[in-house]
């Protein structure tokens, strides 16, 4: 628990110490939980289905979904920043590189308490932004809501750098270089897959 809170202050410290004991069985939970704040935090595909799920409904498919999100997001986010690594000459193995996607994570995870309490208070309005043209009060909450992802989303990145740099044994300015072409390697996926799926898709229906 201690590590929870000081890899907030002290990510590259802390990182040390976790890498002393890279519990599996911890690195999948965190990963699991930061995938269900993300989830909620971003819960457009579910405003879709307000009008046809209740919201518990909603709320039980962000939660399955997430907690899928966040797996898949670990293990193949890791084996690409694993490769990218390598070819800055990193020494981390891959499970050093999942410790440190998902420890980094701690900032969206402690988001999650205040997501679930907001779904559990609002219910349905949560879901439904038609709930926000009529009550000020609830707009200020979904937009501090909003906020508060983006700070912690800052904030995981940057405990990320100093996490990654450590198991790779390198600058925290190579961590920065190796996100850049992860970033720039996930475009030129959306790139191809737009191009060659979604593209072609759009033009037969005009």
């Amino acid at each position: 628990m201690n590590n929870a809170f000081r890899i907030f202050t002290k990510p590259r410290e802390t990182f040390k110490r976790v890498m002393e004991n890279r519990s599996m069985g911890i690195i999948i939970l965190l990963a699991v939980l930061a995938g269900i704040a993300t989830a909620l935090a971003n819960n457009d595909r579910m405003k879709d289905l307000a009008g046809s799920l209740p919201w518990p409904a909603a709320l039980l498919l962000d939660i399955l979904f997430g907690a899928i999100g966040g797996l898949l997001s670990l293990y193949v986010g890791s084996a690409i920043m694993y490769m990218i690594g390598k070819w800055f000459k990193g020494e981390a193995f891959y499970k050093d590189v999942m410790a440190a996607s998902a420890w980094s994570q701690m900032p969206n995870i402690f988001t999650l308490p205040l997501f679930l309490l907001a779904v559990l208070l609002l219910g349905r309005a949560y879901y439904d932004d038609s709930y926000l043209g009529g009550n000020p009060g609830l707009a200020i909450l979904i937009i501090f809501l909003a906020f508060l992802q983006f700070a912690a989303g800052i904030w995981s990145y940057i405990i990320w750098l100093f996490a990654f740099s450590e198991a790779q044994h390198f600058s925290v300015l190579k961590a920065f270089l190796c996100s850049l072409v992860a970033f720039a390697f996930a475009f030129l996926i959306a790139i191809i897959v737009f191009t060659v799926f979604l593209l072609p898709a759009i033009m037969a229906f005009q």
